[in-house]
């Protein structure tokens, strides 16, 4: 009869899980990653920098940019777009705008929610921010809260 070290039973558990997790996690995101299928832009690309030019984020997109382009990864034009302010909020949010009212799928979802049709379109909500933005500095300005 075989018999069985003390110690392996208390050291089997803490290698077979770790040993089977690194093994099993390469076969399950592979097959995860063969089923989506590949993205091919149809129309020019803008990345989108939060910051002026010449910032981190900036320089860091234009060599994402120049690889893409050069290594021919997209087939389109690839742009680097700087919208700097407000802490990176005005990059993001004149994104989703624009992105939003400039889909067709946008107005499709306002037609079957029963929402009213007439949108901004991201000139439109741009300078309706901008408005804003300039009456809220005026409050806060007449507040003595704000320069």
């Amino acid at each position: 009869m075989t018999r069985i070290p003390k110690y392996a039973a208390a050291v089997t558990p803490s290698w077979i899980r770790p040993a089977l997790l690194a093994l099993a996690t390469p076969i399950a995101t592979g097959a995860a990653h063969a089923a989506i299928p590949a993205w091919k832009p149809d129309k020019a690309v803008e990345l989108i920098a939060a910051n002026a030019p010449g910032g981190g984020g900036d320089r860091i997109l234009r060599i994402m940019a120049k690889v893409l382009q050069e290594q021919r990864q997209i087939e389109v034009p690839v742009a680097v777009v700087n919208k700097p302010g407000g802490g990176n909020s005005v990059a993001y949010w004149e994104g989703i705008v624009r992105r939003m009212s400039d889909s067709e799928e946008w107005r499709k979802e306002l037609e079957t929610n029963f929402w009213s049709s007439e949108y901004m379109g991201s000139v439109e909500m741009r300078k309706y921010i901008e408005r804003d933005d300039i009456q809220t500095r005026g409050f806060l300005v007449d507040l003595g809260l704000a320069k």
